[in-house]
Order: C-alpha cells, then structure tokens, then sequence
C-alpha cells in the first residue's frame, strides 16, 4: 500500500478502503465536523481514547468532550498522518504511523509537534468505525509546548 501523507483533502476515491477511513477522520477533525468524527467513532461499545490531549476516555459523551474542546478552544490545530502501517485482520483493521499536528494561537511561529498514533477499527454493521485511538508524544519538551499552547494538561485516570 503507497504511503502517502494522509490530510483529509486528498479525493477518496483514489485512496483503498481502509485510508478511505483514515481521511474521512482527518477531514473531520481539520473541519471541526463533530457529525463527521462521530460517524468515524463507534459510538457505543468498548471505546477508549488515550492522547496528550485528553488522557484515558472510554466512552463516545468522553470522547466527544476532548474533540469539542478543541474545536472550541482559542487555539487552531491542523492534523496530517504520515509514515503509516495498516494491518488489516477479519473485521478489525490497526493503523499505526505519525501524525503532525501544526497548533496556533496568534502566535507568530505556530507549533508544530509529531505524536505517535494507533487507531483501532472495527467492523460494525458493515461500517468501519474506530474504537480506540493512542497518542503518545515522546519528547518532553514538545509535549510540554503542546500543554502550553493549547492549555490543556494530561489528566490520565
């Protein structure tokens, strides 16, 4: 499979199946569309989200919590996946790979910042839709820029 970054302007009739899914995410989360991530999302089920942004969530009213604060935050983030890997398994798919997120907020130089990521789907009803997200950023500082920039700490439970 090409791997190409993924940024949700990309035509998804040209891409297979599975990053058809990965970019209708991320064109969803760089359009502030909550109605296109919650069609992304299974919305009921074993859900958890575990990012820098939001700690452990296990349940979409938890997940859609993080991505309304986003949206409605003072700051802008923009998000493309790159260096991917998709595994694809009878009725539940993985991606991993790296997504580059560009945050501003006025600033004159906005942050740019890679996270780690794994997507788990699974196959509902015919419909593929995700039901866990990891997002992990392993450098200390970056991670400490991305808090300071959006405002947002990692409160894990």
């Amino acid at each position: 499979m090409e791997n190409r970054i993924i940024t949700g302007t990309e035509n998804v009739d040209d891409l297979p199946e599975l990053l058809q899914i990965i970019s209708l995410f991320y064109r969803a989360f760089n359009n502030k569309d909550l109605a296109g991530l919650r069609n992304n999302w299974a919305t009921s089920g074993g859900l958890m989200i575990y990012n820098p942004g939001g700690g452990v969530r296990k349940s979409w009213e938890e997940i859609e919590v993080i991505y309304k604060g986003i949206f409605n935050a003072e700051f802008n983030v923009k998000a493309e996946f790159s260096d991917y890997t998709v595994v694809n398994f009878p009725n539940v798919f993985v991606v991993y790979g790296k997504e580059t997120a560009t945050i501003s907020n006025g600033a004159a130089e906005p942050a740019v910042i890679d996270v780690r990521i794994t997507r788990i789907y699974n196959l509902i009803s015919g419909a593929w839709k995700q039901i866990h997200l990891h997002g992990s950023i392993d450098n200390p500082e970056a991670l400490a820029l991305y808090q300071r920039v959006t405002g947002i700490k990692n409160p894990v439970r």
